[in-house]
C-alpha cells in the first residue's frame, strides 16, 4: 500500500514513533497496541506547531494498521487567550487555509466541543482541517479547566458550560474579530452536542458586543431534561434551578440575531428522540414567524435537495422536519453547512431594522409601526442601546 504511515508503539504507547513508507509490505505495528495511540499521534503533531501530516484514512489489514497520509495544505498556530472572568489562559489553536494571506479577507469559525471535551477533538477527527481546506480560518480551544487550559494545573474547575466558560468563548471570539485576514462580518460558531450550552449562552448574553454571523449546532440539548443527573453527564440535580438556568441553551438562543442552522440526524447520538432540536428551533425562530426568537432565519438540516426543510418553520414531534439520514458523514455535512452559511449576506447591525446602516429615529418608527406584530419593548430597547452609525 503506497504512501502510508505505519505506527509503531509499545503496548502502552510510551514510545511513539511514526515512519513514512513509500512501499507496500512494511510492518512495524505492535499488535498489542491500542487504537487510541492514533489520537496521541495527532496530538504529537499538533504540539509541533508547524505544517503537519494529515491522516486521511485508516486501514486494518492482517491485524496491522496502515494510515494513508497526504501533505497538509494548512498550517497551525498555537496561542493563549485570557478569560477575564477566570484568569485562565485558554489554549487555542488556529488552523489557516493553504497560502493564507493576512492581507486578504477570509471567513472564520470557532468550534465549541461537546460534553466536557477539549478543542483538540476537532483536530483528531479531521474536522478542523476539512474546514480549513474549504477556505475557512478555523479556531478551536480548550475551555476553562480542560485540556491545557488549567494555568499549569492550578485551575481544574469544570463549569459545565456555565457563565464562566461562556465568557471564555466570548474572549476567544473577541480575539478572532481582531485577527489579520479575518473578515469580522463573516465569523461563525459551530457547536457539537452539549457545546450548544456554551455557544448559545455566550451569543445570547453578549449579543450586542459580538458580530457573529451564524450559529451551526449539531444535536445539542435544549435544557436540563437532556443533561442533568441521573441520566445526563452533568452531576447536578435538575431541581437546582440556580445552577441550571445558565446552562440551558433554550434560555439564550432566542436572543441571537444571526442565522441559526440545526443539524440533526434521524437517530440522535445520545437522546431517545429529537425533541431537543425542535425546541431549540422553535425558540430561535423570529417572533414574526410565530417563534420566540429574533434570528435572521432558522432552519433544521437541508434547505434544498431531495429532503429540504423551509426556514422559519415551527415544528413538533407530531409534525417533524426532515432529518439527516444516518449514513451521511457528520464532518462532511457540517463543512457543507458552513460553506452555505459563509455565503449568506452579512448580518445587519444591532438595532438597524430598516437596513440603512444607521440606528436612529427611523428604526424607532419601524418598531412603532409594527408594535406587537412583530415588535415588542425588547426591540425598542435594542434600537436605543445601539443608537448611532453602524460603522
Amino acid at each position: 500500500m503506497p504512501n502510508c504511515v505505519v505506527f509503531q508503539f509499545d503496548a502502552w504507547c510510551i514510545n511513539l514513533q511514526a515512519v513514512v513508507f513509500r512501499e507496500e509490505g512494511v510492518n512495524l505495528y505492535n499488535q498489542q497496541s491500542h487504537f487510541s495511540c492514533i489520537t496521541l499521534l495527532s496530538e504529537y503533531y499538533l504540539s509541533m506547531r508547524m505544517t503537519v501530516l494529515m491522516t486521511s484514512c485508516i486501514y486494518v489489514l492482517n491485524s496491522f494498521i496502515f494510515v494513508n497520509i497526504a501533505l497538509a495544505s494548512w498550517t497551525l498556530e498555537e496561542i493563549w487567550i485570557t478569560n477575564p472572568s477566570t484568569g485562565v489562559e485558554l489554549h487555542t489553536t488556529i488552523v489557516y487555509p493553504a497560502a493564507f494571506d493576512p492581507n486578504e479577507s477570509y471567513p472564520g469559525i470557532v468550534l465549541v466541543p461537546g460534553g466536557s471535551g477539549t478543542g483538540n477533538s476537532f483536530f483528531t477527527s479531521g474536522h478542523a482541517q476539512a474546514l480549513a481546506d474549504s477556505g475557512v480560518v478555523t479556531i478551536f480551544f480548550d475551555p476553562d479547566g480542560r485540556g491545557q487550559s488549567t494555568n499549569g494545573g492550578t485551575y481544574l474547575e469544570e463549569d459545565y458550560c456555565g457563565y464562566l466558560q461562556q465568557d471564555g468563548l466570548y474572549a476567544v471570539l473577541q480575539y478572532v474579530e481582531t485577527l489579520p485576514g479575518i473578515d469580522p462580518e463573516n465569523i461563525g460558531v459551530q457547536s457539537r452536542s452539549y457545546g450548544i450550552t456554551m455557544a448559545a449562552g455566550c451569543l445570547g448574553r453578549h449579543q450586542s458586543s459580538l458580530r457573529v454571523k451564524y450559529l451551526l449546532e449539531w444535536e445539542g440539548p435544549a435544557d436540563r431534561t437532556d443533561t442533568a443527573a441521573p441520566n445526563g453527564h452533568v452531576p447536578v440535580s435538575p431541581k437546582d434551578n440556580d445552577f441550571w438556568y445558565e446552562r440551558e441553551p433554550g434560555n439564550f438562543i432566542d436572543d441571537f440575531g444571526g442565522y441559526v442552522l440545526i443539524a440533526q440526524s434521524e437517530v440522535d447520538h445520545v437522546q431517545p428522540d429529537n425533541a431537543h432540536s425542535i425546541i431549540l428551533n422553535n425558540r430561535a425562530v423570529h417572533h414574526k414567524y410565530d417563534g420566540e426568537g429574533r434570528a435572521l432565519w432558522t432552519r433544521i438540516n437541508e434547505g434544498s435537495g431531495p429532503a429540504p426543510n423551509p426556514i422559519n418553520t415551527i415544528w413538533s414531534l407530531a409534525s417533524p422536519p426532515n432529518w439527516l439520514p444516518e449514513w451521511i458523514p457528520n464532518n462532511q455535512k457540517m463543512v457543507e453547512f458552513v460553506s452555505e452559511l459563509v455565503a449568506m449576506s452579512p448580518r445587519p447591525c444591532e438595532g438597524d431594522l430598516n437596513g440603512d446602516s444607521l440606528v436612529n429615529v427611523s428604526d424607532i418608527l419601524v418598531v412603532i409601526a409594527g408594535w406587537q406584530a412583530p415588535y415588542t419593548v425588547e426591540d425598542l430597547l435594542r434600537v436605543i442601546g445601539a443608537w448611532g452609525d453602524c460603522t
